[in-house]
């Protein structure tokens, strides 16, 4: 059974019957299972593990709380040798949430806040920078520099800044507006991530000259010694997170949006960037199918309409490949950076201390006009 509900049995045992099922469900479910199934999913989750196989489900425990507390990019299967205990757990997991519906203009566009949670504080997802829990502390120097800055805020005209992060920039970093709310934020602008200067992205062709390119930044490293430093272990097998490149046979795509956006599209027919933001990551990308055409936006929305995961992020440009009568037969995309690309990019910040960069100047670097402020 997968996490969408859908049911694939396993062949074997056969006597339990759908009324069996429904007594173990209502009655050895709650007394036994139920209150061992949210810590089971949360150790599980805190592993970001990218496949997950659960066998012996039976009616679906723990199941449905892996389904909740999972990140999205993890593949869940969940089988049981007997089929009314799948079908009793298929009707229990709980339906994806119907997408809302295009605006009057043909456009979904949302980001997602503090607040999008139904069940928990925070989540092993992008959302929420993949929180993996206390017990993936990796090194003791993380609870000292938390103990050596206790006190310390970065503060922008008096407040407590907003301060964002991310895997890599790829080279320019994003304006808060772009990713979240329209709200311009002072200290979330666009910059060089860089010992020299790199211009921002002012329209398509440059997008393309960008993304294509190699250029010189702070996060531009394949240096192992490096990464491994940066990284935690589960990361350590994405090394092209500079510059990337994904592929998909147009059906394969036309899956995937329909999976994730909850839309048939028919046919796909063409990706088409509407507007970018400085860093080149997207903010609005029209969907072009036989059935429909929308608009989605923003960063985060776009990632994860076209991945079975999340894109690294929404600096991609696309290639498609035609047949003669002009139908779409690939999709290659190929894009810069990882994440959001607003705030401080950690791997570029690594490698400026690694460089000799102290905290402060980091934090300036990132956060323009932004100190640090030692408040109690």
């Amino acid at each position: 059974m997968e996490a969408n509900g859908s049911v694939e049995p396993a062949r074997g045992d056969t006597a339990f019957t759908s009324s069996i099922a429904e007594l173990y469900d209502r009655i050895l479910v709650p007394m036994i299972f139920e209150p061992y199934a949210v810590e089971l999913a949360g150790r599980v989750a805190a592993l970001a593990p990218l496949e997950v196989l659960e066998i012996a489900a039976g009616t679906g425990a723990v199941t449905r709380e892996l389904a909740r507390a999972l990140p999205a990019r993890t593949a869940l299967v969940a089988t049981d040798l007997n089929p009314a205990m799948l079908d009793r757990a298929a009707l229990r997991l709980e339906p994806p949430k119907p997408p809302g519906g295009p605006d009057a203009a043909g456009e979904i566009v949302r980001w997602y806040t503090r607040e999008d949670h139904d069940l928990y504080d925070v989540c092993a997802d992008d959302h929420c920078q993949r929180y993996q829990g206390i017990t993936k502390i990796l090194s003791a120097v993380a609870l000292e520099a938390v103990a050596s800055t206790h006190g310390s805020f970065l503060v922008h005209d008096g407040a407590i800044c907003d301060a964002r992060f991310y895997k890599a920039c790829g080279g320019l970093t994003e304006e808060f507006q772009n990713a979240w709310e329209d709200v311009k934020v002072p200290y979330l602008t666009s910059l060089a991530d860089a010992p020299v200067s790199h211009p921002p992205i002012q329209n398509e062709r440059g997008a393309e000259h960008w993304i294509r390119s190699n250029p010189e930044a702070y996060c531009n490293t394949t240096d192992p010694k490096i990464l491994r430093q940066i990284l935690p272990s589960f990361d350590l097998e994405t090394t092209d997170f500079f510059r990337w490149k994904v592929e998909y046979s147009r059906e394969e795509l036309e899956k995937i949006i329909r999976e994730k956006s909850g839309f048939d599209f028919g046919t796909l027919m063409d990706l088409v960037p509407l507007v970018r933001g400085p860093s080149g990551r997207m903010v609005k990308l029209k969907v072009v199918g036989s059935k429909r055409t929308i608009v989605v936006g923003k960063d985060l929305e776009i990632r994860r309409w076209l991945s079975p995961s999340h894109l690294y992020s929404s600096a991609f440009v696309v290639d498609t490949q035609r047949d003669n009568g002009g139908t779409p037969l690939r999709f290659l995309l190929s894009g810069a950076g990882w994440g959001h690309g607003v705030g401080l990019c950690q791997i570029g910040a690594a490698v400026m201390a690694i460089r000799g960069f102290g905290a402060d100047q980091i934090v300036r670097h990132y956060f323009r006009g932004a100190e640090v402020q030692k408040l109690y």
